[in-house]
């Protein structure tokens, strides 16, 4: 029953985690979650998502500047670059194309990548069961006339049960892609089918159920008094038994 506020920066972002999946989500989301910690609490944060590998047959898409985790457990990388998704590849294109990335603004580690995770991914199949779709998907902010795309043309499978990397620099369209999984932002052109559900005909509520999301500041998203009311907050809201 610890107050969240007396938590250091990575168990808050864990107490975010074990909120976003109270309500068992299929899809877990996380927008930059270790952006604002030190190692110790970014540490934190990729031990907490590798028990949930370990133990839950569920989608988690990490959206990261930073390479160094996700070339160690991702099973799918996409990377990202001004709104358009220039690469859907496995973690070999850490070491294949390290030069491209980092004149993109992201940050590869130096170490290698482990083989199991380079051939994850062999043929580059079509996932025979994906949990996401997302089908010529474009979006522009409005800021006038003269915006660019947020998101250019996106089309993307994600298989279930998939550990996913989302890279590229900020601005690059990572965290505007993300939003659209569970329909903080609806597309202009395309659709977006998650865990079976076209997310433009329902709304963020309904999508709760199937799509977890963790923001990149814990703050934007613990307000409850106590860690046990947070994590018992969403599937409280959501109406499910024994919440």
């Amino acid at each position: 029953k610890r107050v969240p506020t007396s938590l250091s920066g990575g168990q808050m972002q864990r107490v975010a985690i074990a909120a976003a999946l109270a309500a068992e989500p299929d899809v877990l989301i996380l927008d930059e979650p270790t952006a604002a910690l030190d190692p110790e609490g970014r540490q934190e944060v990729f031990d907490a998502l590798e028990r949930i590998r370990q133990t839950r047959a569920m989608t988690v898409i990490i959206a990261e500047q930073d390479t160094e985790h996700i070339a160690y457990w991702a099973d799918q990388v996409l990377f990202m670059v001004n709104g358009e998704l220039i690469r859907n590849d496995d973690t070999s294109l850490f070491t294949r194309e390290r030069g491209l990335l980092e004149s993109s603004g992201v940050r590869v580690d130096e170490g290698p990548v482990p083989v199991v995770k380079a051939l994850a991914r062999k043929d580059h199949d079509e996932p025979k069961d994906p949990v996401i779709s997302l089908n010529h998907v474009s979006y522009r902010y409005k800021h006038g006339g003269n915006a660019s795309l947020a998101l250019d043309d996106v089309s993307v499978r994600i298989e279930r049960g998939a550990f996913v990397g989302l890279v590229g620099r900020n601005g690059s369209g990572k965290t505007t892609l993300a939003k659209h999984l569970n329909g903080l932002i609806r597309p202009v052109k395309g659709s977006v089918v998650v865990d079976g559900l076209d997310v433009g005909d329902h709304s963020v509520g309904e999508m709760a159920a199937h799509v977890g999301f963790v923001f990149q500041n814990p703050d934007h998203q613990i307000f409850c008094s106590t860690t046990k009311d947070e994590i018992a907050f969403g599937p409280t809201a959501l109406g499910l038994d024994g919440a």
